[in-house]
């Protein structure tokens, strides 16, 4: 059996939470977790959206049922088949998504939060990209360890929250990535805050306010 690989064009969904005008400052470019909607998870950022603040939520290229065939339909940015494709698959439609808001404004600031499978996503991205970084903020997840060691993790803080009682994080895990992040000296700031594997709407407000 032989295996060939072809590029093909796909429709991806972006959800705004206000329009980019000539106010706007700063963009906060936010990657969901795994099996969620983008036009949901964006709503848990209006307390944080102004308009010099615009919220940019692109959705994971990869969707499914949740639950069986009449589940929801929920996406993914990525699984372990067809890993290295999809990786680079991601990085092409987000350079798209950072294209389109460079064009209404090449001096806006740009912040990018990673919730959960997000953090990979972003940290994947923007590993082998070269563009300027206002924030990094991962959230319930770390910087995946096969890019740790890129330039742009030395030179961007890292800020890190996640809940006590996190069921896909326990403190063991969290004292060892933090240990990494020691070991390859990436500034960073842990936030511990009190809850589980979720975005806790008043530390994320204390994060951009």
């Amino acid at each position: 059996m032989n295996e060939i690989n072809i590029k093909t064009e796909k429709t991806a969904r972006i959800y705004l939470s206000n329009s980019l005008t000539n106010k706007t400052k700063e963009v906060v470019i936010a990657f969901h977790g795994y099996a969620q909607l983008a036009q949901y998870f964006i709503k848990k950022f209006e307390a944080i959206s102004n308009e010099e603040r615009t919220i940019v939520a692109p959705e994971g290229l990869s969707k499914f049922y949740w639950n069986g065939m009449n589940g929801r339909v929920v996406a993914s940015w990525m699984t372990k088949e067809d890993r290295l494709s999809e990786i680079e698959d991601q990085k092409v439609y987000l350079d798209k998504v950072l294209a389109l808001i460079l064009d209404k404004n090449p001096n806006i600031k740009i912040s990018l939060f990673g919730f959960s499978q997000g953090c990979a996503t972003l940290s994947r991205w923007i590993a082998s990209r070269n563009f300027n970084i206002n924030r990094i903020i991962l959230w319930a997840g770390f910087i995946p360890n096969d890019v740790m060691d890129e330039e742009v993790f030395k030179t961007n803080r890292v800020e890190i929250a996640i809940g006590n009682e996190d069921e896909f994080i326990p403190e063991e895990n969290i004292e060892s990535g933090i240990k990494l992040l020691n070991e390859k000296k990436i500034n960073h700031e842990l936030i511990i805050f009190d809850g589980g594997h979720i975005i806790k709407e008043t530390i994320l407000s204390n994060l951009f306010n």
